[in-house]
């Protein structure tokens, strides 16, 4: 029998095909996202994409031609051999050869084979692929061409609490000025008068300031491929490893793999819960690997120690993980655009204070210049001080806050879109809400006491604002004034 005599079949086996080795100590997701610096989320939705386009060598009734980023998912899925192999022998009766292109000679001929892939996807499928996986045919065989980053400065990790950066970089700057002071310099701006030189170091200020703005929103301009991170990239970035935390433990209370046991008080008030793993039998195909690493603790409690230990591992690879795909900042990392700002601001902070220690005279008051410096001090700081999280993960934010809210009915009840290799829709709902997401669940009783708070340097907040008469669901008060997750 033919492998697409039946198509529904044959995409119901190719969705539970297990992708790589079943030895292999990360998933194939996970190798895919950290091979080409995607998050997990884009990587899960490549994935989902490659199977789709397995189904359509076996069933399209012509030569079809990937996508550089499903293309890259079949690369990966190549180098696991056997488990290849196997899937196009027990699958589709024959080996699926990977034909790579001999060159210019050929392109004429896969726009075409890819121009017909794109509208075989939308037959078989009933929709268009998505563009960021599947772009239109220009796009797709255009040059690609490679950025090459603007120089840098990199600056230790144990600098960044301090500021010390910031400080000695304002005091080089001012002990330059004094030193040219001291020995006479005098550049253009020094032989203006009083009022012009003012007029002029205002000036300059403003202008760094726009240009600071300008090059912000050149560098967050939106790329063609969102990152789509996943649930647990969202829950670290709206609240560090806590939130990553706190949402595996909902996710596993959902699953039944973790309960809580609500501790009352007078009145029925909670004032504790117990984390307790259960001896549900544990289906690690379906887990999320954060999931996994925690519902691999031992039968009983679990105490804080025990979650930590469990997820630190993996919560470190989460981190890494967003800081390749530009969702987080690098530490210490004073990169392109955002060092030639410093740079400019810095001279300018060398030309006022030099001036000042030149001394004006009855020609300008001191005090205009202090407050001038003093806004050169603090345009400075500014400009030295990285957002922990970039100004493109706040858009993605925006962007999964925005699809849970469209997508709630479907996913509460389906979990997330056919292929994600993800937590269910309650994960991606309590990473953006936190505790407001399952107040109204008595199954959730007193999960505020069961998890740890968020970081709270993360750029964002979240939980529930509820009062502490929510429902059975709510985590109790505890004094604190709300029932926040």
């Amino acid at each position: 029998m033919n492998a697409c005599d039946a198509p529904t079949l044959l995409q119901q086996r190719l969705r539970a095909w297990p992708l790589g080795d079943a030895d292999a100590p990360h998933a194939f997701e996970d190798r895919l996202a950290d091979e080409q610096a995607w998050t997990r989320g884009l990587a899960g939705r490549v994935v989902a994409e490659y199977r789709r386009f397995l189904l359509m060598t076996q069933c399209a009734g012509h030569p079809v031609t990937p996508s550089r980023e499903v293309d890259a998912a079949w690369h990966l899925h190549l180098s696991c051999s056997r488990n290849y192999r196997s899937m196009c022998l027990q699958l589709f009766g024959r080996f699926l050869h990977h034909d790579p292109s001999k060159g210019a000679e050929e392109l004429e001929r896969f726009q075409d084979q890819y121009a017909q892939t794109l509208a075989c996807y939308e037959r078989m499928f009933g929709a268009p692929p998505p563009s960021d996986i599947w772009p239109p045919v220009t796009q797709r065989f255009a040059v690609q061409d490679v950025a090459t980053p603007l120089p840098g400065l990199h600056l230790p990790q144990h600098w960044q609490p301090q500021g010390t950066p910031f400080i000695l970089a304002a005091v080089a700057a001012i002990a330059l000025g004094a030193w040219a002071a001291h020995r006479g310099l005098a550049l253009w701006p020094l032989a203006l008068g009083g009022g012009s030189f003012l007029i002029v170091y205002a000036g300059g200020l403003t202008a760094i300031g726009l240009l600071s703005l300008a090059l912000r929103k050149w560098r967050v301009a939106p790329s063609s491929r969102p990152p789509h991170p996943d649930a647990y990239e969202v829950a670290w970035l709206v609240g560090g490893p806590a939130r990553l935390a706190a949402t595996a433990t909902a996710a596993l209370v959902d699953r039944g793999l973790l309960s809580l046991e609500a501790q009352r008080g007078a009145q029925q008030k909670i004032q504790g819960a117990r984390m307790l793993r259960t001896d549900a039998t544990l289906d690690a195909q379906h887990l999320h690997p954060v999931e996994l690493s925690l519902a691999q603790v031992p039968a009983g409690e679990i105490s804080d120690t025990d979650r930590t230990r469990a997820l630190s591992r993996v919560a470190q690879t989460v981190e890494r993980r967003l800081r390749r795909s530009g969702l987080l900042a690098q530490p210490g990392w004073l990169g392109g655009d955002r060092l030639w700002v410093c740079g400019l601001s810095l001279l300018l902070l060398v030309l006022g204070s030099q001036r000042l220690l030149q001394g004006l005279g009855a020609h300008l008051p001191s005090l205009l210049v202090l407050c001038l410096i003093g806004l050169n001090l603090l345009q400075l700081r500014l400009l030295m001080a990285s957002d922990a999280v970039s100004a493109s993960a706040r858009a993605a934010l925006r962007q999964a806050t925005q699809a849970a809210e469209a997508e709630r009915p479907a996913k509460a009840e389906q979990g997330l879109a056919e292929g994600t290799a993800a937590a269910g829709w309650l994960a991606l709902a309590f990473a953006l809400q936190g505790a407001a997401s399952v107040i109204d669940d008595p199954r959730f009783a007193g999960i505020n006491f069961a998890i740890p708070q968020d970081d709270p340097q993360r750029h964002a907040s979240s939980g529930s604002t509820a009062g502490c008469d929510a429902g059975a669901g709510c985590g109790g008060c505890g004094g604190c004034g709300g029932c926040g997750g």
